[in-house]
């Protein structure tokens, strides 16, 4: 009797330890990782819960449809983006979450098509060139750059596989009347049917530098030069 009293005791004891060892680890998840700083956990703790909140009521097709995306950060702005996945639930924490969240996704997107975003460093190696220098011919539009996690970074697209800019990218940036560097980024990575024969004036500069003057008529159409 007395074997099965401590028997039973000794299960309760295990079962006590798993319950408290679950429930810290439900409380780290819950906080973000240890050496998160209280800023980074706080909002670790506020995108959780939009996340679990995605998790648990949208539909499964549109959750396949977001993991579809080539980056984690693809995923998360493919659900957010989409008003029937998000349901109102998300939509009274932020209004605006389907707006933001198309703005990013369609970032996102760029940047995929675009090949990938340089870090000036990165730039300045390539062209064998200071700083200094890169920042100056972003200045003068030679080349392009869009704001990313807080810096300006340059998109891979308006390079040569030798690493050289596109040949006429100068004049091409220089016509175009788009504000801010993502208009542009749209207008070089996106295939024109009617003037470029189907293909982007990135591949065209790239591809066909002889067709330079076609791209920049291109150019001189959008933006506060023309109406698009």
């Amino acid at each position: 009797m007395a074997v099965a009293r401590h028997a039973g005791t000794k299960k309760k004891r295990k079962a006590a330890v798993r319950k408290r060892k679950a429930e810290a680890k439900v409380k780290t998840l819950a906080v973000g990782a240890p050496s998160l700083s209280p800023v980074r956990a706080s909002f670790y703790r506020r995108a959780s819960t939009v996340v679990q909140r995605i998790a648990e009521t949208a539909p499964e097709d549109g959750l396949t449809d977001a993991l579809g995306a080539a980056t984690d950060a693809g995923a998360l702005a493919r659900a957010l983006s989409n008003s029937d996945m998000i349901g109102p639930a998300v939509r009274e924490l932020e209004p605006l979450a389907v707006v933001i969240a198309k703005a990013a996704e369609h970032k996102q997107e760029l940047i995929t098509e675009a090949g990938g975003l340089l870090t000036t460093a990165q730039v300045a190696t390539t062209l064998g060139i200071s700083r200094q220098a890169v920042y100056k011919q972003r200045q003068e539009r030679k080349l392009l750059s869009v704001p990313h996690g807080g810096e300006e970074k340059f998109p891979a697209v308006q390079f040569t596989p030798s690493g050289q800019p596109l040949p006429g990218l100068a004049r091409v940036l220089g016509a175009v009347g788009l504000k801010g560097g993502w208009g542009t980024l749209d207008f070089l990575v996106t295939p024109d049917d009617d003037e470029l024969d189907g293909l982007s004036p990135a591949e065209v500069l790239n591809q066909h530098p002889e067709r330079l003057e076609d791209v920049v008529r291109l150019a001189a159409t959008h933006g506060e030069h023309g109406a698009g």
